[in-house]
């Protein structure tokens, strides 16, 4: 952990540290570096988040299984199928949107 994050941050990081830098270290050979460029890319990312997604952040923390509510719709999509390319699927979001 470093001592300039957030406590907010530093707080959630902390709750799955452990775990998530086992797996992140298995896959990548132990190289520390990469794990310090990695936790650095996370924090950062959690700082450019708006204050919005940071306050439904917090609400789905209160409610581990939001997910499984009746409101949301899930879409799986194989990009080769559906679009050939990502560019072919970027071509194909209005088509998506509707």
């Amino acid at each position: 952990m470093k001592q300039e994050w957030d406590t907010e941050f530093q707080k959630r990081f902390t709750q799955e540290a452990d775990e998530l830098q086992r797996l992140y270290l298995s896959l990548y050979h132990k190289d520390q570096q990469a794990w310090e460029y990695f936790t650095d890319m996370l924090y950062r990312s959690w700082q450019a988040r708006s204050e919005s997604l940071k306050s439904l952040d917090k609400q789905r923390l209160a409610k581990p299984d939001w997910y499984k509510g009746h409101n949301l719709v899930g879409m799986l999509m194989y990009v080769d199928s559906f679009a050939g390319t990502l560019r072919g699927l970027q071509e194909k979001l209005d088509s998506i949107e509707e």
